[in-house]
């Protein structure tokens, strides 16, 4: 009897006990995951997204199957994201471009903002291009897998392009080249509009120079790469002396030079047809020594006899001819029979009057016009401008120290402001062959 009375008690508090212990469990249950207790660096369980199946912030470097619910919603949204349980670089890229088109900003974490704007029931497919790989705006400065993709759609329409991926000045330059083509805004910046033209069904690859290096028209004012790759075709012409990548008078008068050789309007506006005549261009490889049929020196620039064709209109007789679009000149008998050709370095200015003349004084020495201290040996003189200054032919000028001022590797560009300048031996050879009197017809 008093057993059975001891345990009551006993009986009363496991009751008690078990009581208390599921009042517990329910409140628990019943707070649901908030409820959790937080660890240190763990992310906090807000609420469940795509049926449950996701419970918490995913963040780059993850790896679990809440990752390929959030790829999968990612993916049936146009983006090119394979649900691989990692949510790696490119997952990160697309939840970025998710959280900036919502309005959210931040890291690639996928937190409870972001997951209730992804998974939002109005959320609409996004428009991507070269096979999903693009799907957001493209800017200078960007380094990602998108710009490769546009990069690679660029080099097959013909444009040079900044090493891959790197969107630089020369991507840039050929995003710019195609709005101006589609009539859009030239930023250089390939929105929506820009990509859905640059990945037009219809668009075909484009006329392009020296490696695709060249996509378009260059004009003075402009620089960059392009003008540097025209500079050093004109370098190799011997129509210019540098390449500085910038578009100045000097490259302008070097592209009127081909401009004029070929019977277009010398606008010194590089085009497809004048880009195409200048990498097409070859010029006369000159003679580096001998004598010419008359016994002179022939110089680094010259050629004896018919080895540089004679420009066409250029009088008859015995005459020198001097072409200023060429930078060269020739000596010719009056049998039609050309004796020799060089390369000289005429007037960048318009005052080598075209026509005939004829030569009517020569000193073996002669001063500048302007007064420098400079002596141009060899004078020959044919025209004398309104303003009673001599234009001739002499040789290269001569400082008082015995320097010259320019080399005879650069002549055949215009470099002087009235005389046309030449090598010592042509310049020696002209003042012998051509006495007072002789015919010059300027071209």
């Amino acid at each position: 009897m008093q057993r059975a009375r001891a345990s009551a008690p006993n009986t009363v508090q496991r009751r008690l006990a078990l009581t208390v212990a599921a009042a517990s469990f329910a409140g628990l249950v019943a707070l649901g995951p908030a409820a959790a207790p937080v660890v240190a660096g763990m992310p906090v369980v807000e609420r469940p997204w795509a049926n449950g199946c996701i419970t918490r912030t995913l963040s780059p470097g993850d790896r679990s199957y809440q990752v390929v619910c959030l790829e999968r919603r990612l993916r049936s949204l146009g983006y090119p994201v394979a649900p691989d349980r990692h949510f790696d670089q490119g997952t990160a890229e697309v939840v970025r471009d998710m959280k900036r088109r919502g309005g959210l900003s931040g890291t690639a974490n996928a937190g409870p903002d972001a997951l209730d704007y992804i998974f939002g029931s109005r959320r609409q497919p996004v428009t991507t291009w070269a096979g999903r790989c693009i799907f957001s705006t493209l800017s200078p400065g960007m380094s990602t897998r998108q710009v490769t993709c546009l990069e690679v759609r660029l080099h097959r329409l013909g444009y040079e392009t900044d090493r891959k991926p790197h969107f630089g000045p020369t991507t840039a330059t050929a995003v710019r080249h195609l709005q101006r083509r589609a009539g859009l805004q030239q930023t250089g910046v390939a929105g929506a509009q820009t990509l859905t033209y640059i990945f037009g069904a219809g668009r075909q690859r484009i006329q392009t120079w020296d490696r695709n290096c060249i996509t378009g028209f260059l004009a003075i004012g402009m620089s960059g790469e392009p003008v540097k790759c025209l500079q050093r075709q004109l370098l190799r012409l011997n129509l210019l002396d540098s390449s500085d990548g910038n578009f100045g008078p000097r490259t302008q008068f070097a592209v009127r030079v081909i401009e004029r050789r070929n019977g277009f309007l010398p606008d010194g506006i590089a085009g497809p047809n004048t880009l195409t005549k200048i990498f097409q261009a070859r010029i006369p490889s000159p003679v580096r020594a001998g004598r010419d049929e008359l016994g002179y020196a022939l110089s680094a620039v010259s050629v004896a006899g018919h080895r540089a064709p004679l420009v066409p209109d250029s009088g008859n007789g015995r005459r020198i001819v001097y072409s200023r679009a060429q930078q060269r000149a020739w000596a010719i008998e009056s049998d039609g029979h050309m004796v020799r050709s060089w390369l000289v370095s005429g007037s960048i200015y318009d005052n080598e009057r075209r026509g005939t003349h004829h030569v009517y004084s020569k000193s073996r020495y002669a001063g500048a016009v302007t007064g420098a201290p400079l002596t141009l040996p060899y004078m020959i003189r044919y025209y004398k401008t309104p303003r009673n200054n001599h234009i001739g032919f002499h040789a290269i000028p001569v400082r008082r120290d015995g320097s010259r001022i320019m080399s005879v590797s650069q002549l055949g560009v215009a470099r002087s402001s009235g005389c046309t300048r030449q090598s010592d031996q042509d310049a020696y050879f002209l003042w012998n062959w051509a006495p007072v009197g002789t015919k010059v017809v300027v071209v």
